[in-house]
């Protein structure tokens, strides 16, 4: 066999998966094969319904080398690498130390905690949370700090009927 007909580029569509992923490959220069065998590498997994790749003809049986979708694939800068669905969410690693997450929902679930060591989190839209908020430092908003506004209550007095109050008895 020749080495060229080793391996070829094919047109692949998903036909099952068990432990091993199946396809459909329709091979661009030979007869087509009703299901060719797909190994991922450990800890990585991915389902392309339909794509282009590679197949490799090991002692006369077809085996899919790699796929891709190379009309959803993200137009990616020199250097950059991204996980990336056809539907246009993705995980992107950038040049600068910078990772963009695009997506309609995040969803993180962490049994114990999430830690972020980082000088300052930014957010753009409404914030709720199901637990109390926890601060060791100042809390602020418009209005200043939950320390200015218990200076401001605890001092604060009132006039009344010509005669001044104390102090409130209960500080915050």
């Amino acid at each position: 066999m020749a080495l060229s007909e080793l391996i070829r580029k094919a047109k692949m569509v998903f036909t099952s998966v068990a432990l091993v992923q199946k396809y459909k490959i329709s091979v661009f220069e030979t007869k087509d094969a009703e299901e060719s065998e797909r190994f991922q590498d450990y800890g990585f997994a991915a389902q392309p319904s339909e794509g282009e790749g590679l197949v490799i003809d090991a002692g006369g049986v077809q085996m899919v080398l790699r796929i891709d979708r190379l009309k959803d694939r993200p137009k990616l800068s020199a250097d950059d690498v991204a996980v990336w669905h056809k539907e246009g969410h993705s995980i992107w690693l950038k040049a600068g130390k910078i990772i963009d997450v695009d997506c309609a929902v995040l969803n993180i679930k962490a049994s114990t905690s999430v830690n972020f060591t980082t000088p300052k989190i930014t957010n753009s839209g409404e914030y709720s949370g199901a637990g109390d908020v926890v601060s060791a430092a100042q809390v602020s908003d418009s209005a200043g700090s939950m320390q200015s506004m218990r200076d401001t209550h605890n001092e604060h007095d009132h006039n009344e009927t010509d005669n001044v109050t104390g102090k409130p008895n209960q500080p915050m």
